[in-house]
């Protein structure tokens, strides 16, 4: 059952590649810190967040305030209420603008 969910969150995450970063709201020039990458990541996804912001994503070894988290999470990987509390800490102050849909 997981390697199905799974093959499905990454079916849909490649079909919008393309467009991803702006569903995300990533916009030109902001700091994108990312969390749990490993060699199962959608490549398309990661390389649409790096073409818009203009450059690499920082690691999770970065000690800078950021604008946003790309946290890759897996099934498996203990609390992910812990983990996103965690995510908190590397944001800047001001974050980036939310969208007003």
């Amino acid at each position: 059952m997981f390697s199905e969910k799974r093959e499905s969150v990454t079916l849909v995450a490649a079909s919008g590649a393309q467009k991803y970063a702006q569903r995300l709201g990533i916009t030109p020039g902001i700091m994108v810190q990312e969390l749990g990458w490993d060699e199962d990541t959608d490549d398309d996804t990661r390389a649409d967040v790096e073409g818009t912001i203009g450059g690499e994503m920082v690691d999770n070894e970065a000690d800078v305030a950021v604008d946003a988290v790309l946290l890759w999470w897996r099934e498996g990987h203990g609390d992910l209420a812990d983990e996103l509390i965690g995510t908190v800490r590397p944001l800047a102050d001001k974050g980036f603008p939310r969208r007003q849909d």
